[in-house]
């Protein structure tokens, strides 16, 4: 079985606040002698450990493992980045301590856990640190922009070959979580091959200049390299997400339930899940969890460490929303 880890810990960007955390749920340990507290120092801000990321987290991480080491300059986090498959081969092995991912267990990855967990015991504990989501780009002419998509119009679209008028269906270039979701919602799974309409895109600006030259095209990306690849990662103009560009528009989704608003994908909806293509992004550990992995994940948590989620385009689990809505949830 999977186990998510909801252990509460206390970080108010102090030192002090990181040699309380403890391995025992309930929170935060009180009466630790000075000795308890400075192994405790030790384990959290000295030492090495490599990080495996997913392809499109390599940045954040990258940006949140310099920050660590400037905070504590004997803890170094070396990032690397690993295709999501292979990452979640090398913790069901034990080979991989840690990883930093942007999506759940595939169907098949929780079977595997499984059968690992009912032969040797071990299992992984997730700790989620914030949220990404795909982003739908349309041409800005698409009629599809007033209305918005639900889940089955992006799955009818994601299946219709408009190669004919030049219209294609545009994904990431890798393994990254916007492709691999993409393919498992619309596209028949992530191991049946892209149908020849589709393409792939290696950056953001590349995608977004074949959206706007191919009218009725679709593109698929992540919230957050659009963001950093814009230099829009404060949240000052989420607002303005429908504007990102001259040549393509960010279209509004809703899931199939009936009644549900349209929105684009700004942090408020993600946060509330309104927004349905949303994407957990998950430390996963293996026991014993690396104390680096843990006072990573505990700077991130904590209010200081949002504000480096926010800067690399990324959604903090918890930040204060305040959301209006006017008229049919705002066009």
């Amino acid at each position: 079985m999977m186990t998510i880890d909801r252990r509460t810990v206390c970080f108010g960007g102090l030192l002090t606040a990181l040699l309380l955390v403890t391995a025992l749920g309930g929170g935060c340990r009180r009466d630790a002698t000075s000795d308890e507290a400075a192994a405790e120092e030790a384990t959290f801000t000295t030492g090495a450990l490599s990080l495996p990321v997913a392809p499109g987290l390599a940045v954040a991480a990258g940006r949140w493992a310099r920050t660590y080491h400037d905070l504590y300059p004997k803890a170094t986090l070396t990032v690397r980045t690993i295709a999501p498959r292979d990452a979640v081969i090398g913790l069901l092995k034990g080979t991989i301590p840690a990883a930093l991912l942007n999506r759940e267990l595939l169907t098949d990855e929780q079977g595997q856990l499984a059968q690992v967990t009912e032969k040797t015991g071990r299992q992984l504990d997730l700790k989620l640190i914030a949220y990404d989501a795909v982003v739908v780009l349309l041409h800005p002419s698409d009629a599809r922009l007033d209305s918005g998509l639900s889940l089955t119009d992006l799955g009818r679209a994601a299946a219709t070959d408009g190669s004919a008028t030049g219209a294609l269906v545009l994904l990431p270039a890798g393994n990254t979580a916007a492709a691999t979701e993409v393919r498992r919602r619309f596209l028949g799974g992530i191991e049946r091959p892209l149908p020849a309409y589709a393409a792939v895109c290696t950056t953001a600006t590349q995608m977004i200049a074949e959206v706007g030259r191919r009218p009725g095209s679709v593109g698929f990306i992540e919230l957050s390299t659009l963001r950093v690849a814009l230099g829009d990662t404060s949240g000052a103009r989420q607002d303005a997400l429908a504007d990102i560009s001259p040549l393509v528009r960010v279209a509004k989704v809703r899931p199939d339930s009936v009644g549900a608003p349209s929105v684009r994908p700004t942090p408020a909806d993600v946060l509330t899940g309104l927004y349905p293509l949303r994407l957990p992004v998950y430390l996963y550990t293996t026991a014993p969890t690396p104390s680096l992995a843990r006072g990573l994940s505990s700077f991130l948590l904590s209010q200081p460490g949002r504000k480096h989620v926010l800067d690399v385009g990324l959604v903090p689990t918890a930040q204060p929303q305040r959301v209006i809505r006017l008229g049919d949830g705002g066009k």
